[in-house]
C-alpha cells in the first residue's frame, strides 16, 4: 500500500530529474544606474529554469549622461535616486529543432510563451568559438598569467573579444578547474543546445568541430566562475557563489497549473516582464 501511494505521488509530480543548481550574483554599474541581481539557475537535461530577484537604483536622469544631451538637461528639474525591486522566473524547454521559453509572472498567475528556432542558440557558441567553413573550430580564448581566488575556487583570468557594432570589446572570464559540478553543468547546457540544433542542415557540419573545441575549453580551462563585461559605459560582473546537485520533480520545470497565457496584442513575441537590465 505504501509503495502504491509513493508511485501515485511520483506520477502526480512527475518523476524526479537530477539537476545542478548554480547560485550567482550579477552586479551592473554605470554613472546613472546600478543593479544587483541574485540568480538561481537550475540545469537538467532538456530543461533549464532561472529564478531571480533584482534591485535597481537609478541616479538622476539617464539622458543627462549622454554628451550631446548634457547642455539641454541642465535646465531640467533634478531627479533623485529611484529604487525598484523586480522578481522573475524563466523556464526553458529544449526540443528537437526548437526551444520553448516560458516567462512566468507569479503575481498575476500568468505567463508568456515564445518558441525560438534552435539556430538562435548558436550565438552563445560563436562568442567562445571561431569556426571556418570546413567546420573546424577553435576556442577564442586568450589566457593570461593572472590568477586569484573566486570564492573557494582557484581561478585563471582569460580574455574573450566580442565584436560590438564593429568594435572588439574585451570580456574577462575567470575559469576554474576546481569544480567538477560546474563543468558538468556546462556539458548539460551544451547537450541541450545540440538537441535543439543537431538536425539543422546549415549548422550540423560545424557540430563535430564545435564539440571538440568545447571539450578542449573544459580540459584546458574548466568552467567560468566570474566574468567582467565593460560595455557602453557600464560594467557587469557575474560571480558564481555556489553549486550543488539536486533532484527535482519534472513539474518543477513546468508552468504551474491554473496560470493563464498572456498574449501580446501585436504578434507572438515574448516580453520579459521583470528583467530591466
Amino acid at each position: 500500500m505504501r509503495f502504491i501511494l509513493l508511485l501515485l505521488t511520483l506520477i502526480g509530480l512527475g518523476f524526479s530529474l537530477p539537476a545542478i543548481l548554480i547560485e550567482k550574483e550579477i552586479v551592473t554599474k554605470s554613472n546613472f544606474h546600478e543593479s544587483y541581481r541574485k540568480v538561481k539557475l537550475y540545469r537538467a537535461e532538456g530543461y533549464e529554469k532561472e529564478v531571480w530577484e533584482e534591485k535597481t537604483v537609478t541616479k538622476g536622469n539617464p539622458l543627462g549622461q549622454l554628451p550631446f544631451m548634457q547642455n539641454l538637461m541642465k535646465s531640467a528639474p533634478k531627479q533623485g535616486s529611484q529604487t525598484q525591486v523586480n522578481r522573475g522566473e524563466k523556464i526553458t524547454h529544449f526540443k528537437k529543432g526548437k526551444v520553448v521559453v516560458y516567462t512566468v509572472n507569479h503575481e498575476n498567475k500568468s505567463y508568456t510563451k515564445q518558441e525560438l528556432d534552435g539556430r538562435m542558440l548558436v550565438a552563445g557558441l560563436t562568442m567562445l568559438l571561431d569556426c571556418d567553413r570546413q567546420g573546424r573550430c577553435k576556442p577564442k580564448i586568450e589566457p593570461t598569467n593572472e590568477r586569484r581566488k573566486v570564492g573557494r575556487w582557484n581561478a585563471r583570468k582569460t580574455i574573450i573579444r566580442v565584436n560590438v557594432m564593429g568594435r572588439d570589446v574585451p570580456t574577462y572570464y575567470w575559469f576554474t578547474k576546481d569544480s567538477k559540478l560546474l563543468v558538468e553543468a556546462d556539458r548539460i547546457s551544451m547537450k541541450n543546445i545540440l538537441k535543439a540544433i543537431e538536425n539543422d542542415p546549415k549548422i550540423s557540419p560545424f557540430l563535430g568541430g564545435a564539440k571538440k573545441a568545447f571539450e578542449k575549453i573544459k580540459k584546458d580551462y574548466g568552467a567560468v566562475v566570474m566574468s567582467e563585461t565593460p560595455i557602453m559605459g557600464s560594467t557587469t560582473v557575474e560571480v558564481v557563489k555556489s553549486v550543488k546537485k539536486v533532484n527535482l520533480p519534472k513539474s518543477f520545470f513546468e508552468v504551474p497549473k491554473g496560470y493563464s497565457e498572456f498574449r501580446a496584442p501585436y504578434g507572438n513575441y515574448n516580453m520579459d516582464m521583470y528583467r530591466r537590465r
